[in-house]
């Protein structure tokens, strides 16, 4: 088979792999089977994608993505299918975000960036890839809790090269980051307008993934406005389609927006037993952030409950997750 015709079949594999098609990843081993042994560049580098972005998404194994994609750059660093190359440093910058490695991970974004803003030709593609590197940034910046203005900078520009493009899940994820850095900033009816905003363009696009992600946004959202049917709603919605299709930490991440809801509305015993469940996945994950994020909350309520052993215990995690982060 001509290896432009094997391309298009891995590019296809990849595009369903990020919408997390679970046969996606039977049709990627039937690609391993059929042409490990195509002594092509593009083709193996393409294929070492494909396996990164499956073990990040289907797996939430970060580790493995980074072990995949280091390998990549390694055997092909005189490569000059740059578009290839910078989707590498790109997936590693948001793998390295996710395990609270921030200066780590822009290394490899800022290369992303070059590869994709001066050694590309101004394609849709290149657009695409340009678009989500802007947002791994703006993503890797707002954990590293480096400046609310850079994040949405890095957004907005982003936002701008996707004008005009059919990208609609690409515009959904940048009006859903900007609204998420609203939301710290308590600006809560701005934050809920960008998550609506959002939240039509990935119904429209059909993307659940993401679907799921701005329903719990938007509960968080009712949540601290005070509005606790409707979050309870939209955090249950997200919830349900993360459990039936979601990662561990997305779970967690769900099971911590209810235990806030519960927290706003006096009921502390419930909230507890939502963040010991969000704690459970969590701890399978390789989310450092939110790990931390959880166990410094739970060691806060159980001091508040007056158990100071369960305390002590949240507190004992927090510091081996500190020291596996390190």
């Amino acid at each position: 088979m001509d290896p432009k015709q094997i391309i298009e079949m891995i590019s296809s594999n990849r595009k369903y792999i990020r919408l997390r098609s679970n046969i996606a990843v039977q049709n990627l081993a039937m690609l391993h089977k059929s042409f490990d042994g195509v002594e092509d560049e593009e083709c193996q580098l393409a294929l070492m994608l494909n396996d990164s972005f499956a073990v990040a998404i289907f797996g939430g194994d970060y580790a493995g993505a980074i072990e995949i994609s280091l390998a990549a750059l390694e055997n092909f660093h005189e490569s000059n299918l740059h578009y290839l190359m910078a989707e590498h440093e790109s997936l590693l910058g948001r793998c390295y975000t996710y395990i609270t490695q921030y200066a780590t991970a822009r290394e490899h974004l800022l290369r992303a960036e070059a590869l994709a803003f001066h050694r590309m030709p101004d394609t849709d593609e290149a657009r695409g890839l340009r678009a989500d590197i802007l947002h791994n940034l703006a993503m890797n910046n707002h954990h590293a809790d480096t400046g609310d203005d850079l994040t949405v900078a890095y957004l907005e520009r982003a936002l701008g090269i996707l004008e005009g493009t059919d990208f609609s899940n690409r515009k959904g994820i940048c009006l859903m980051g900007i609204g998420n850095v609203r939301m710290t900033q308590g600006r809560q009816e701005e934050a809920l307008s960008y998550q609506m905003r959002a939240m039509e363009l990935f119904e429209d696009a059909e993307t659940f993934t993401n679907l799921s992600t701005v329903y719990s946004n938007i509960g968080t959202c009712y949540t601290h406005l005070g509005q606790f049917e409707s979050a309870e709603v939209y955090i249950m919605r997200g919830l349900d389609m993360r459990t039936r299709m979601g990662s561990y930490w997305e779970i967690a991440n769900s099971y911590y927006s209810l235990a806030s809801l519960y927290v706003k509305k006096g009921e502390t015993d419930i909230a507890y037993e939502n963040l010991l469940i969000s704690r459970d996945y969590a701890m399978v994950s390789q989310a450092r952030g939110i790990q931390r994020m959880i166990l410094e909350e739970l060691e806060s309520m159980a001091i508040s409950r007056g158990d100071l052993t369960a305390a002590e215990e949240h507190r004992s995690q927090l510091m081996e997750v500190g020291a596996i982060a390190a």
